[in-house]
């Protein structure tokens, strides 16, 4: 009985205790005792920077304000016309092509539009191209070719096909850079080179059609290089009988067109007087061009103890930190084994040596390759652009090159 009461107290003691202590907030007693385990963490890796020469236009016809372009040619079941081009001259001798942009409308529906194939075809100039373009001449080779699938952006019901009012206006990029078509040994001055967009589906689209810009400067329209023979341009239909291929009023000729792509004047004639042919748009003949922008690899043609041609470039960070670049080293693309130069797919230019060309900074010398000091810090996914820092040039030694001539050079890219 007594130990039985004894512990009853004990009980009744304790637990007034405990009360009086969480009453008071004095912490509670607890006991220590050792233990283990194991985590992890993981340091994170940085994604290679990416190093791109930069681009420059070439070949200009585009127009700053779209809502200004004149409606040209529709590749639609009514002409059969599956092809459109022109021959154009390149500003400063031309270069490696890298892009070509098209401007293009749309005046179908959502309901009319799908996933189309358009091809940008290239070609050297033909031997019987001329002003008059008669007989119509074809083009020279083909150099290469970009094909592109598109959804146009759809348009509302009731678009004008003849003003573009209410038409969806588009660009679509071509992209050349890993073709290595050089346009330096085509034209008296190099640059010259034929284009073809050629889109031939009558069932998906019957609203699409390339643009033609409005003269910006008198002359023909380009706001970089020219229109090599104003007054003409390329054109095939898919039967070889449509005459004045076009629209109302931006006919590009009133010749029966072949299925052949070739050179067609776009003066006015046919019956009505007046009814077919460019000249029968507000600015005239020769003063209305495809609109399109053709890109080369950023610098005009290297000639023997000729000027220095910049190499711009970016540098772009695709991870999710940022990045510092120290530096980057520009290269002439080359054989270890013979001292040639290479292509930019890396083939050997026989006989043309990299020693020939020097990369530096400014006029001052230095070899076949520079590395340029940046110490700058790329935010996660952004771009730098490095303009007029680097240059190349042809050194002129007292021997034959001609085995680089009309060559694409390749050149490298590294950072650290």
């Amino acid at each position: 009985m007594k130990l039985i009461s004894s512990k009853r107290r004990m009980a009744m003691v304790g637990l007034s205790v405990g009360l009086i202590a969480g009453l008071s907030g004095l912490a509670a007693a607890y006991f220590t005792s050792p233990g283990s385990g194991a985590g992890s963490a993981d340091v994170g890796t940085q994604s290679n920077l990416v190093i791109n020469q930069l681009g420059t236009p070439a070949y200009n016809s585009t127009l700053t304000d779209p809502s200004k372009y004149q409606w040209s040619y529709a590749y639609v079941p009514s002409t059969g016309a599956n092809d459109l081009g022109n021959d154009v001259t390149m500003a400063n001798g031309g270069g490696v092509v890298s892009d070509v942009v098209v401007a293009m409308t749309n005046f179908t529906p959502t309901s009319g539009t799908g996933n189309i194939p358009i091809t940008l075809s290239l070609y050297a100039p033909g031997s019987g191209e001329s002003l008059t373009a008669t007989g119509a001449p074809a083009p020279g080779a083909l150099l290469g070719s970009d094909t592109v699938n598109v959804t146009p952006p759809s348009t509302v019901a009731g678009a004008n096909s003849d003003t573009g009012a209410g038409a969806q206006n588009f660009n679509v990029t071509f992209n050349f850079a890993s073709q290595n078509i050089s346009t330096v040994p085509y034209g008296a001055n190099g640059g010259q080179v034929v284009y073809g967009i050629s889109y031939n589906n009558t069932l998906t689209d019957n609203g699409l059609n390339v643009q033609l810009a409005y003269a910006q400067n008198g002359t023909g329209g380009e706001v970089v290089g020219s229109d090599t023979y104003p007054g003409t341009l390329f054109v095939s239909t898919l039967s070889g009988t449509d005459g004045a291929t076009g629209g109302n009023g931006g006919e590009i000729t009133c010749s029966d067109v072949s299925t052949t792509f070739a050179q067609y004047s776009t003066a006015s004639g046919g019956s009505p007087a007046g009814n077919c042919g460019l000249a029968a748009t507000p600015v005239g003949p020769g003063n209305v061009v495809p609109a399109v922008e053709i890109y080369t690899n950023g610098m005009s043609a290297l000639v023997p103890g000729g000027p220095q041609q910049l190499i711009n470039f970016s540098v772009t960070n695709p991870g999710d930190t940022p990045a510092t670049v120290a530096s980057v080293t520009v290269s002439v693309a080359t054989d270890g084994s013979n001292g040639f130069a290479e292509d930019v797919n890396s083939n050997d230019i026989a006989n043309c040596y990299a020693s020939w060309f020097v990369i530096n900074p400014g006029n001052q010398a230095t070899g076949t390759s520079y590395t340029l000091t940046l110490n700058q810090t790329i935010p996660a996914g952004g771009t730098i652009d490095v303009d007029g820092q680097v240059a190349i040039a042809m050194l002129n030694p007292s021997q034959s090159q001609d085995a680089c001539e009309g060559a694409g050079l390749g050149l490298t890219f590294s950072s650290n």
